[in-house]
């Protein structure tokens, strides 16, 4: 990520990020819960450096708040059909 923000060339370029995937939570169906809890402490180290950190859900969203995240950066990644735009 901070490569990410170098490359922005001091300008103060805003950084966004995606969550798309609860990986983290994945290990506890696959017996690794125990590492669970690091891997959440490194999603936090990293995403930490974002200006702006989309989820794919409302839902999503309020899972990383309740993990922590900032709630300030977070929102939600709108996507699909625009249904006023688009119709049948």
């Amino acid at each position: 990520m901070r490569w990410a923000k170098a490359r922005g060339g001091g300008k103060n370029v805003p950084c966004l990020i995606t969550f798309h995937t609860d990986f983290a939570s994945y290990l506890r169906f696959h017996f690794a819960g125990a590492i669970e809890p690091a891997l959440w402490w490194y999603f936090g180290w990293f995403y930490s450096h974002a200006d702006r950190l989309l989820a794919p859900s409302r839902t999503t969203m309020l899972n990383l708040a309740e993990k922590g995240f900032d709630r300030d950066v977070l929102g939600v990644w709108g996507r699909g059909v625009d249904m006023g735009a688009f119709s049948p």
